[in-house]
């Protein structure tokens, strides 16, 4: 933190972050820095390494994340107190005050919701599932209305937090990648090989679907995501406060007491911002594990024999892949990178490849699927099988480092909807508790009409995560193999 450039790209996450590794550096043996504590303690706790085609944590990072997540109402009020209170002497020093003013009202916001059950025990009295303000006018509190707060403190928590694990993740393929790519025999090639694919000044590369590095990860959602994000979000902060408001007759938000605005603004806002954020990041993470699945189609297409390449699933596959990477890369045109002017000149061109094969030789025939795949790999000698190996592991490791970004993701939305489903069967009934008929039973509660939206969503994302998951072992091993079988049948009948 030295120097005005670093003050003023501190985000609010830096500081529950900074808390976490000197917390853990301090206070867990295992997890101190390398060179201090006894023998054998020397992994940080979100310390990882690519071993193989296996990525391995040396450090408690999975408990780690759900323990500092968990712990995140009790933990912010501490955390970003000192925040508030270290920012304003920084403002003196810049000339750029926006970024620092970002930071402290982000800051203030966790503050408040970390605080908010706290304040509600202290001022509100409890009174028929609810708390009342007494003020100059009476503010009725939902205990649903409470409770999301602390869930948006743990839901900023798990993202602080794992945001810690997935650079340690960077960190180790990037530093496993460049080995790979130094290697004296295969190095070379294997550079070569992945410039020419993630080419985007050439327009019959594979680029965006594969990228030089694997950190070229997704900076903004579509528009269709963000709104539907957005729409979301606003249903799960503010309804259950607006219909509590509606059903007491009370104004939304008062108009001359300031507490109680800053306290209602917090409380919808607070919880808004929170969910669109995990929501978002995410949706994001599902898109860079998706793009890796498509690298690793494009790979066992390469691979393939020159009568694979053209008739059956491997086919269709890889039709289908590049349609969509032409199509998202049409929208990404500027000066760096070029696209094709109709979107369906591969298309044409692989058709038009099949058409012919049957009256072009083989070893012609995969001169000119060149200028398609932009690869061929020569698998009649057993350097060509080596490289395919290397450029296999190339792929792993960049699949390593997006799996780890959205396995936390996955289990901790599995976490929170089998807690979310419990909480809204209990909900039902509560609700439904003198129902004496089926007919009268009331399904549709606040609870319900907040949650279930993203729990939609999340399951959404769940499901498209476990799809690519099951691609992903399809091709680095079904379709690894068969490759491979296909060319050594090739080689036995010549």
């Amino acid at each position: 933190m030295r120097g005005t450039e670093s003050v003023v790209n501190i985000s609010p996450n830096w500081f529950y972050q900074r808390f976490v590794n000197v917390v853990m550096q301090r206070c867990h043996p295992r997890c101190r820095k390398i060179g201090e504590g006894p023998e054998g303690c020397t992994h940080p706790w979100y310390r990882k390494e690519v071993e193989g085609s296996e990525m391995v944590a040396k450090g408690s990072t999975n408990r780690t994340v759900l323990g500092f997540t968990f712990m995140a109402p009790l933990l912010f009020p501490f955390v970003y107190g000192a925040a508030l209170l270290w920012l304003p002497f920084q403002v003196i020093k810049l000339s750029h005050i926006l970024p620092v003013l970002r930071t402290w009202m982000i800051s203030a916001m966790y503050l408040l919701c970390a605080c908010f059950p706290l304040y509600l025990l202290w001022r509100g009295h409890f009174d028929k599932e609810e708390f009342k303000l007494p003020k100059a006018v009476d503010v009725h509190i939902s205990m649903f209305s409470s409770g999301i707060v602390t869930v948006a403190c743990f839901l900023a928590g798990f993202r602080m937090t794992h945001a810690i694990q997935a650079t340690a993740c960077d960190c180790a393929c990037q530093t496993h990648l460049q080995s790979l790519e130094k290697d004296p025999q295969y190095g070379k090639a294997l550079s070569k090989v992945v410039e020419v694919l993630s080419d985007r000044a050439d327009p019959w590369s594979n680029y965006p679907f594969f990228h030089r590095t694997s950190f070229n990860r997704t900076g903004s959602l579509s528009w269709t995501a963000w709104i539907t994000l957005v729409i979301i979000s606003v249903a799960f902060g503010f309804a259950p406060h607006v219909e509590t408001a509606i059903s007491h007759h009370e104004r939304l938000f008062p108009t001359t007491d300031v507490e109680m605005w800053v306290l209602l603004f917090n409380i919808n806002l607070g919880p808004t911002y929170a969910i669109f954020m995990y929501l978002s990041k995410f949706h994001k993470a599902s898109m860079d594990y998706r793009r890796v699945v498509k690298s690793v189609r494009i790979f066992i297409y390469l691979g393939a024999n020159d009568t694979d390449k053209h008739q059956g699933v491997l086919k269709t596959d890889y039709k289908e892949t590049m349609i969509k990477c032409d199509s998202e890369r049409k929208p990404l045109i500027n000066a760096d990178v070029q696209a094709f002017e109709k979107g369906t000149e591969r298309r044409d061109e692989m058709r038009k490849l099949g058409l012919n094969m049957s009256t072009t030789t083989g070893k012609k025939n995969e001169l000119d699927i060149l200028k398609v795949t932009r690869v061929a790999i020569n698998f009649s000698i057993p350097r060509g099988i080596i490289f395919y190996r290397r450029l296999r592991a190339w792929l792993i490791t960049d699949m390593h480092n997006e799996r780890a970004h959205i396995n936390m993701y996955v289990n901790m939305s599995l976490l929170g909807a089998f807690l979310s489903s419990i909480l809204l069967i209990g909900a039902v009934v509560y609700t439904n508790r003198d129902v004496k008929t089926v007919w009268e039973i009331n399904f549709f509660n606040t609870l319900v009409r907040s949650v279930v939206p993203p729990l939609i969503v999340m399951s959404v994302y769940i499901l498209w995560s476990a799809h690519y998951f099951a691609d992903a072992n399809k091709y680095l091993f079904d379709y690894y193999k068969c490759i491979l079988l296909g060319w050594k049948t090739i080689s036995m009948t010549r």
